[in-house]
């Protein structure tokens, strides 16, 4: 797997120093933050991630100690998928045409490191799925979700739940915390395959193979998931969370199911367990895996709730390429 670039820009890539990240990074690793409008999730989740057996922090320094990028990646099924979750560059190297090149550099890097990797993913803004095709992966589309942001202040937030919840408490009363029993029911066709496209579970937009030692892994990170007991087979999922930033609290949370009412059970549940957790203004990240219920979804957090809309929210797409094998192009 060679990185081909042209001339100046090779022999600068060629200089970089690549190293794995320490917790006494922190704070020049701040410097490549990208904002992402004050809800980075890469500051309150840094340390926990350096910890983190299966992800993978990768640095690049110039030669006079001088962070310029940094990726962070990590492995699923028993290390044959390696998802890319972002690539920050440092603000001084932006628009000097070597972004390519250092996503490259760092990826080459790790594929050395993973002999049983088959697979490389990752998840996009499904309006510029421009830079990650030109890595030279051949990347193909697995599906798209959306994304809603909203904010509320969480007392205000509580007091329209507890009256909202009494409509749908049919479908609310069989929503239960996820156990490991589930699974069983959770490897029904109906799930598994219909409301789980590419068997893929969502944590925010993250993408995990479905299996019991993912699900074992989102509950140790203290992951708040909960599935309907109404059946045979589990017809709905939802799997939230949350994190510190600069502009507050943050709670995120993915819905998947394809009915109506299980779907607006799940965001009253899923933000009841939010205001039990956090005060004052929290953010939601509302995420809906199928695209036929963001709009009624988007509606309700709004006119119901009363959930004040931002503007940061949008389509993802889910990238997958099973050739780990650069095509031999410049860039």
């Amino acid at each position: 797997m060679s990185v081909q670039v042209q001339g100046h820009d090779q022999d600068v890539l060629a200089k970089l120093k690549i190293r794995d990240a320490m917790h006494v990074d922190y704070d020049a690793v701040l410097t490549l933050e990208s904002g992402r409008h004050g809800y980075d999730c890469l500051p309150a989740l840094y340390h926990r991630w350096v910890d983190d057996p299966a992800v993978t922090l990768r640095l690049a320094w110039t030669e006079e100690k001088v962070l310029v990028a940094i990726m962070v990646t990590w492995t699923d099924d028993s290390g044959e998928t390696i998802y890319l979750k972002t690539f920050r560059i440092s603000p001084d190297w932006r628009g000097r045409g070597l972004s390519i090149g250092l996503r490259r550099l760092l990826l080459t890097e790790t594929f050395k490191e993973s002999p049983k990797l088959r697979t490389f993913r990752t998840m996009v803004d499904a309006k510029a799925p421009q830079l990650i095709k030109r890595l030279g992966l051949p990347v193909k589309s697995k599906f798209k979700v959306e994304t809603i942001f909203l904010q509320a202040d969480e007392e205000a937030l509580l007091a329209k739940l507890e009256d909202l919840q009494r409509p749908i408490q049919s479908t609310v009363s069989t929503i239960k915390s996820f156990k490991n029993m589930d699974m069983k029911r959770m490897l029904a066709d109906e799930f598994a395959s219909k409301i789980l496209p590419e068997r893929t579970v969502l944590d925010d937009t993250d993408p995990y193979s479905f299996s019991l030692p993912n699900m074992k892994t989102l509950e140790e990170r203290k992951c708040y998931i909960l599935v309907d007991r109404s059946g045979p087979a589990v017809r709905s999922l939802s799997v939230g969370g949350s994190y510190a930033t600069s502009r507050g609290t943050v709670y995120y949370f993915a819905i998947h199911c394809k009915d109506r009412q299980l779907a607006k059970s799940h965001v009253v549940l899923q933000m009841k367990h939010a205001c039990g957790e956090h005060r004052g203004n929290v953010t939601f990240i509302v995420t809906v895996k199928d695209s036929s219920l963001t709009e009624d979804v988007a509606s309700y957090c709004k006119e119901a709730m009363g959930l004040k809309d931002l503007p940061y929210g949008g389509a993802h797409e889910l990238l997958e390429s099973r050739s780990l094998v650069w095509e031999e192009k410049k860039i």
